[in-house]
Parts: C-alpha cells; sequence; structure tokens
C-alpha cells in the first residue's frame, strides 16, 4: 500500500496475511489504480552488440581499419572506447566506431607485441547503462611494394652464409642517369680474378651501353676477387646470383624473364657454369674462358644462346684447350662451342666468317640454325690474348649487347 492510502483499522495484520495467501485483490493500492516501486517493473536492460566481425585482414600502409557497427535493443546510443593492453595503444578509435591504426602498419617492420603482423586489440561498447568487451584480431598483409630506378648506380646487398658465418655480399645496379623504359632486360657483370663488381661498373665502356637505355646492369663481387666456378672459394655464387634476381624482384620495370650475361676470365667460368646448371639465362657471353672440361659432361636445363669470345694468343686460359687457370683442365674454344651448340640441338655446319672487329681479325663461327631460334657462336680474335679490349675504337659490350637483342624475345 501507498503511503497515501492508509489501511482501515479493520485490517489487522493476520487479514493481510490471509488475503495475500488467498490472492484476493484490493492491496496493491487504493481509489481506481496504483503504482508499484519502478525497480520491480521496469524490464532488464541488455548490453550493446558488436554486428561487425571480429577477425579482418588489413593491407600494410593503410590507416583505416574499418567504421564497427552495432546494435542496443532499448535504441540507446553506443559509445565505443579502447580498453588497455595488447596492442590497444597503437590503435585508435572514435565514438562512433571508426578504428584506426595511429600510424600506417609496415608488414617488414611490424609493431605488434609479438612482432608476427598479428594485431590484438579489446573495444569496449558501452549504452551508459551496461558495457561489454570485444577482442579484435587484424592482420597485416604484404603489399608489393616496387622500387623505382633511381638512374645512374646503387648499391645493394644480399645476405649469404659463408663458411657457417653470415655475410653481407655486395652488388651495384646501373641504369641509365635519366631511365625512361618500363620493362628492362637484366645483363648481368662478372668480374675476372682479382677483381670487383665497381671495377666493371665503372668501365667506360659499360657505362656507354647502360647510358643507351637498352638495359639494366647488374655488377657483383665475388668472394676475395674470386668466383667459384669449380671449388675456388668455398661460397654457394650460383645461390648468390639467384638471390640477387630475388632482390630485384623489387623494382617493377626490372623483366625477370631477360635475363643476360656477360663474363671475363673467372668471371666467364662462372657464367659458363651458370648456363649448364640453371635456367637463369636467356643468352650468355662468356669472354676469355671456354667450358672446365669436368662442366662440359653436364646437360643444361634450359641451354641459354651462347657467344663465346676468346683471344687467339690468351696465355691464361690457353684457346686450344688443356691446363689453364686454377690448374683447371679446359676444353678448347671450339670443343667448348660444340658443346654448347649440341646443348641447344643446333643442326647443320658452322657458318663460318673473317669479320674485322675494329683493328683485329676475328674468326667468326656461328650456328643459327638451333631449338627456339637460339643462336650460338664462337669469336677468336686473331692477335689478341687474355683481355675485352680490342683496339680504343672498337666496345666489345656493345656488340654483345646487339647480339643478344637480336634473340627472339624470351
Amino acid at each position: 500500500m501507498g503511503e497515501n492510502c492508509p489501511m482501515p483499522a479493520r485490517f489487522n495484520a493476520m487479514a493481510v496475511t490471509l488475503m495475500l495467501f488467498l490472492g484476493l485483490p484490493g492491496l496493491v493500492g487504493c481509489g481506481e489504480g496504483g503504482s508499484a516501486p519502478s525497480e520491480a517493473v521496469a524490464a532488464a536492460n541488455s548490453p550493446p552488440r558488436l554486428l561487425s566481425p571480429i577477425e579482418y585482414n588489413h593491407e600494410e600502409g593503410a590507416l583505416l581499419v574499418v567504421a564497427l557497427v552495432a546494435e542496443d535493443d532499448e535504441g540507446d546510443a553506443i559509445r565505443f572506447t579502447l580498453a588497455s593492453g595488447l596492442d590497444s595503444a597503437l590503435f585508435g578509435i572514435d565514438a562512433e566506431g571508426q578504428l584506426q591504426f595511429n600510424a600506417a602498419p609496415d608488414f617488414e617492420a611490424p609493431n605488434d607485441s609479438d612482432r608476427d603482423n598479428r594485431y590484438r586489440l579489446v573495444i569496449v561498447l558501452s549504452d551508459g547503462k551496461q558495457s561489454v568487451d570485444y577482442e579484435l584480431l587484424i592482420t597485416i598483409t604484404d603489399l608489393n611494394e616496387y622500387l623505382l630506378l633511381k638512374g645512374g648506380s646503387e648499391q645493394r646487398a644480399i645476405s649469404q652464409v659463408v663458411q657457417e658465418e653470415t655475410v653481407q655480399r655486395e652488388y651495384w645496379l646501373r641504369s641509365a642517369s635519366e631511365p625512361k623504359q618500363s620493362d628492362y632486360p637484366i645483363l648481368i657483370f662478372l668480374h675476372g680474378a682479382g677483381g670487383n663488381g665497381r671495377v666493371m661498373l665503372n668501365d667506360e665502356r659499360v657505362i656507354e651501353l647502360i647510358e643507351g637505355d637498352q638495359w639494366v646492369g647488374v655488377f657483383p663481387s665475388g668472394i676475395d676477387g674470386r668466383w667459384n666456378s669449380n671449388g675456388e672459394t668455398d661460397a654457394d655464387d650460383v645461390d648468390f646470383i639467384r638471390r640477387i634476381l630475388l632482390d630485384l624482384e623489387a623494382f617493377e620495370s626490372l623483366s625477370k624473364a631477360a635475363v643476360y650475361g656477360v663474363g671475363f676470365s673467372n668471371g666467364a667460368s662462372m657464367i659458363n657454369r651458370l648456363g649448364k646448371e640453371t635456367d637463369i639465362f636467356v643468352a650468355i657471353a662468356p669472354i676469355a674462358s671456354q667450358q672446365i672440361k669436368e662442366l662440359s659432361v653436364l646437360d643444361a636445363p634450359a641451354p641459354p644462346s651462347v657467344f663465346q669470345i676468346n683471344g687467339e694468343l690468351d696465355p691464361i686460359i690457353p684457346t686450344e684447350g688443356g691446363i689453364g687457370f686454377g690448374d683447371f683442365e679446359y676444353l678448347s674454344a671450339m670443343e667448348s662451342a660444340q658443346n654448347w651448340a649440341d646443348q641447344n640441338s643446333c643442326s647443320g655446319s658452322w657458318d663460318e666468317q673473317k669479320v674485322y672487329w675494329g683493328d683485329y681479325e676475328v674468326r667468326s663461327k656461328e650456328q643459327v640454325d638451333c631449338v627456339a631460334g637460339r643462336r650460338v657462336g664462337a669469336y677468336v680474335v686473331l692477335g689478341a690474348g687474355h683481355t675485352t679490349r680490342f683496339g680504343p675504337d672498337f666496345n666489345v659490350f656493345t656488340l654483345i649487347s646487339s647480339l643478344f637483342l637480336d634473340l627472339p624475345n624470351p
């Protein structure tokens, strides 16, 4: 009974008890109505509910993650906040549920607590009466981030394990001062014994070639000035070249299907080895080295076109074959070229000509009827020794470039 509705005197405590027991009306109010306390009749309040997913894949570099959506049964306004802990400090959320990173995430440099690109945070939904927590998981996905050629030269490095120690192995890129193409073939230059990539990078004939804006040159360095063509060092140089090509995938304007190789001396031996053991190259040009005899017995998985250049009077790696640099046994220049012709299933006889490179006479032999339009050429420069220079007015790298570019597109 309300305090404004006093109980009649005739109702004593026993009567009230009896009426309640019998379920008789009349004791809840007076007059035509009455009211019970509000907490007794009000419906129970329901907490808000999150309608959005709790897991997201999010591309690196973007701030905004999602505009979260929630509902409340009573229609109360919902407020979004972040709970402390986990990775919540890396995020911000406004009252309407716009969730975003404070700083754009980087897949290569994760900032989450586990450094695994999986960010965990807790959001709190409140309708002013009750609140509820939800744990979200944001997984960062890698975005292809292509690098642009800067023009000129730049140094890069590759990690590799050599003799159980991780070392940083250098290589250089050189492109035209103002690169204008969108799809450059790659030309790898391997230096001779005692050299390094920078030596070939700065060769004036190479610079002239690259400035023509038809190639991007790659100039690696061997360990201690040597390439492991046949056990010269403990480095796995086949793996090193493969790693370089993987690194070059970051450059959008480089054609990964159009890779060519030039090597001099020990670098030429390495180019021959890469041609025999890998499917990297469309074509190679070994200068001043033919194949080592042990290498010649291998079958190439994807034989490249080969343009082999030798000096007739080479005292380091004899053109007629036999023991040469490194105390290795070399095929003769012609035997090596014939081996490559066999690898390329060339048919017919050699096309022999006398040509001139600058002031030098050259015995040129070519096989042009080979599988898939490939070619094999053997060029012996009369009177020349162990060199890439055949007179002041002749650029052997320009010649090699023209031979490569005359081949069918890969």
